[in-house]
């Protein structure tokens, strides 16, 4: 079964390489493509801050309409939004959720972090040191 990789905000392709690397050698057919605005990709609309997340979801499910059959798709962080918002509408043979945002982006996350860790939460937003209890 074949394997598509999707990145995270601010990376491409190239991140899974080592990944890709590993599972070729075990026999996987392996795919994965930068984000529209990311790394080398298309900037078709000339900045990545043109580019949403309605973008990033017709990006994956035209990379998957090319893979036969239907591939595993692996979503890190970003990548795994991107992946459940597809997953809304279409199927897939299985998919993977690494350090995945929710689907419904990093406020609602940021904001229920903060209600309930308020000190921790400030406490990093200022020094960059989160650690909570």
């Amino acid at each position: 079964m074949p394997l598509l990789f999707q990145h995270r905000a601010w990376h491409g392709a190239w991140c899974w390489q080592p990944w890709m690397d590993r599972f070729a050698s075990l026999g996987y057919e392996v795919h994965t493509s930068s984000l529209p605005g990311h790394r080398k990709s298309s900037m078709n609309k000339g900045h990545i801050n043109l580019y949403g997340f309605k973008d990033y979801v017709e990006t994956l499910e035209s990379q998957i309409k090319l893979i036969s059959p239907a591939p595993v798709v692996i979503g890190h962080s970003l990548g795994g939004a991107i992946l459940q918002k597809y997953m809304e509408n279409h199927q897939l043979p299985a998919a993977v959720l690494l350090a995945s945002l929710p689907p419904k982006g990093m406020p609602p996350m940021v904001l229920g972090v903060l209600r309930r860790h308020p000190i921790p939460t400030l406490t990093d937003w200022i020094t960059r040191e989160l650690e909570l209890p």
